[in-house]
């Protein structure tokens, strides 16, 4: 994971963020899996990149990146970490799939 980019690490964060918040939102306890995500991912985001970069402190890469974590790629695009606040707006739901082709065969 040192060898990648910033960006491919902070993507590859999110993505596990989004899959934790999407797999549990039916839950009972959904706040817990948003507090693992906004506290143990964002901790666990902020040391790699402080190894990778081998810098001393967590408030270190928060004053390089900033609060949210934004990091660009090459190409000149920009992505960050979940917002704390955008992981606390989602609510608990049930997920359901609907097969749409077979929704229409009636």
């Amino acid at each position: 994971m040192l060898s990648e980019s910033d960006f491919f690490i902070v993507l590859y964060y999110n993505k596990i963020a989004f899959y934790l918040l999407n797999y549990f939102r039916c839950v009972d306890n959904f706040y817990k899996i948003q507090n693992i995500v906004s506290w143990f991912l964002r901790s666990s985001l902020i040391s790699t990149i402080k190894h990778k970069h081998k810098l001393l402190s967590s408030h270190a890469v928060i004053q390089k990146f900033g609060v949210s974590l934004k990091v660009s790629n090459a190409k000149g695009f920009y992505i960050n970490f979940l917002t704390t606040d955008y992981i606390f707006r989602l609510k608990k739901m049930y997920l359901f799939r609907l097969n749409m082709f077979n929704f229409f065969d009636y």
